[in-house]
């Protein structure tokens, strides 16, 4: 696994809780919604720290499959 950085960031609706972005250097940027309680924002890491162990960034399958298996 490349490296994993967790960034808090606000702008986003509350209906984002977090999202992953892969950079040039194929590391994963964790953004976390600012606005969501601290626990949220720990469980939206959990879960995006699933699609990386899942290698979801390199899937083809559907999105709706993908966030069955990462946890949704």
């Amino acid at each position: 696994m490349n490296d994993v950085f967790i960034r808090r960031v606000g702008g986003f609706p509350r209906s984002i809780e977090a999202v992953t972005v892969v950079d040039s250097n194929g590391d994963y940027n964790v953004l976390l919604n600012a606005a969501i309680p601290p626990h949220r924002q720990r469980q939206a890491f959990r879960h995006e720290l699933a699609h990386i162990r899942l290698n979801h960034f390199e899937s083809l399958e559907p999105l709706q499959i993908n966030e069955l298996e990462a946890g949704v």
